[in-house]
């Protein structure tokens, strides 16, 4: 079966456009529809948010999903009415995205085919096999970071960690309403931390210290728990890298499985190349 969630985000918008092209839907205004957002004739239902949500960054919200899908829909409407899908260079690019498009998608069943879930064993023979590529390029910080909309949880938590300790105070607040962002020995590389608030309050850390309430030009409200600082070529401890260490071995995985599968289809393919 076709694995819709692994592709982007954004190729899942251009796969819908792309499917709305090149198929004839029936979709009756007379029907009763469920769905999520409207423009004109054409619905954004519960099933096609729920794989374009479950795609999305963690960073991305759904209202931001559902205004790209509109403004997305919006354009493609508008330069059907401008004819633009008449026009041959459209039709040229829609050939050749089928083709890509199926591709991907067939890849995507052969990987699953015969891919299995990689063991912990095997993703720590291959961080030891590899160890030298897991160097960091930057300085890194192991953190713990919960991030509120109100300073008065923001504080309660803050006390809670102070008299337990982070996962207790974590399990706590889970279902908080005010909890925007909670994460717990999380990595963050040097230049992706924001806003600027936490990283001069990083720099006056010690390991295990707990900040102060830090609040962001976005009326959010931070407290960090330091935990330790790793520089530039260091190597963290398997346990904090394990999921890089599982796409990498994933991807070097794919890249056999590929290998191996074009060698055997272009032997049952008569191919010709001109020079």
């Amino acid at each position: 079966m076709m694995n819709f969630k692994k592709l982007s985000l954004a190729n899942k918008y251009f796969m819908l456009l792309v499917l709305s092209a090149i198929l004839v839907s029936g979709c009756s205004k007379k029907e009763e529809k469920k769905y999520i957002a409207r423009v004109n004739d054409a619905y954004l239902t519960e099933e096609e948010f729920n794989k374009l949500i479950d795609s999305a960054s963690s960073s991305i919200k759904k209202d931001e999903v559902i205004r790209n899908w509109v403004s997305t829909e919006v354009l493609y409407q508008q330069a059907v009415k401008e004819g633009v899908t008449e026009k041959e260079e459209y039709n040229v690019i829609i050939e050749r995205s089928k083709k890509q498009l199926a591709a991907s998608l067939w890849l995507n069943e052969v990987y699953e085919n015969q891919l299995p879930a990689p063991s912990d064993e095997e993703l720590m023979k291959y961080f030891q096999k590899y160890y030298d590529d897991f160097k960091l390029l930057q300085n890194t910080y192991l953190l713990n970071w919960a991030e509120f909309s109100n300073s008065e949880s923001a504080l309660k938590f803050r006390t809670t960690v102070l008299n337990t300790n982070w996962l207790k105070a974590q399990n706590a607040f889970i279902n908080d309403s005010s909890l925007i962002n909670i994460k717990y020995q999380t990595l963050f590389y040097e230049q992706d931390i924001s806003p600027s608030v936490v990283s001069r309050a990083i720099s006056g850390l010690y390991d295990n210290e707990i900040s102060i309430l830090l609040k962001s030009d976005k009326n959010r409200f931070i407290i960090i728990q330091f935990i330790k600082k790793y520089s530039e070529n260091d190597i963290p401890p398997f346990e904090l890298i394990k999921d890089e260490v599982k796409n990498r071995y994933i991807e070097s995985k794919k890249q056999e499985i590929l290998k191996t599968y074009l060698k055997n289809l272009y032997s049952k393919n008569e191919i010709e190349v001109k020079k």
